[in-house]
């Protein structure tokens, strides 16, 4: 989850299109990293405004408090979240932590895998297709995989994006 804006984001668009579904609870966003550091930053909601430099003016102004360069969720964002956005240590290596994670439905994973070998890149993606349910998406980023085929993900035609569905 690195510093929080991809777990964030998501909670926020559902709370936009999609509210029945958090308020009944059925939404739940795993936020793992491998840092404490990092899900310590992350828990706190805060970021320099060049994270969100792409955010439009009134989602900015919906979703977030500016404070001397920053923006900080809004209090009434994060009570309307919840405990959707659940934030937890994983090495994506880790068997014992994918494991942890099994029964997602969406596993979203970008810029990460670029920093690894192909062998290594192999094995996360396995990991994380391990923790989808059957017909469960994988979304990476478009760097990601630089075109390699997962086993046992079959590629999702979606324009601008490369999604995989466990078979």
């Amino acid at each position: 989850c690195a510093s929080g804006e991809e777990p964030y984001t998501l909670a926020l668009i559902l709370l936009d299109h999609r509210p029945a579904l958090v308020e009944a609870g059925r939404v739940t966003i795993a936020a793992v990293d491998i840092s404490a550091r990092a899900l310590a930053a992350a828990r706190a909601g805060v970021w320099e405004a060049f994270s969100l430099r792409n955010t439009p003016p009134r989602l900015l102004e919906k979703h977030f408090v500016a404070e001397d360069g920053r923006f900080r969720l809004r209090t009434e964002q994060r009570a309307r979240m919840g405990t959707m956005v659940e934030f937890a240590a994983a090495n994506l290596l880790a068997e014992r932590d994918m494991a942890r994670l099994a029964g997602m439905h969406v596993v979203f994973c970008c810029n990460v895998l670029p920093y690894f070998a192909d062998e290594v890149k192999d094995r996360v993606i396995a990991l994380l297709g391990g923790c989808l349910v059957p017909g469960g998406y994988l979304v990476v980023g478009q760097a990601e995989l630089f075109g390699r085929e997962p086993a046992g993900l079959l590629p999702i035609p979606v324009p601008g994006a490369v999604v995989y569905k466990k078979t």
